[in-house]
């Protein structure tokens, strides 16, 4: 499935598949906030470490885009 797709293609990520997801969702220069919800201090974390200003490369979203068909 799309998301097993998507999982095998981040695998190499050092960030992992969660930051590297809020970080496509904001690479998006139409899109300034993700609102994400959290359950405990770890995943707040994660949430909040990705609003640094850095974004995915056209090449990476190019290939995320390309496993969502």
């Amino acid at each position: 499935d799309r998301l097993t797709r998507i999982e095998a293609l981040l695998a190499d990520e050092p960030e992992g598949v969660t930051r590297t997801a809020l970080r496509y969702l904001l690479s998006d220069r139409r899109v300034s906030v993700v609102l994400c919800g959290v359950s405990d201090g770890n995943e707040l974390e994660v949430c909040a470490s990705v609003s640094d200003g850095v974004y995915l490369s056209e090449e990476r979203i190019a290939e995320i885009e390309e496993v969502e068909g």
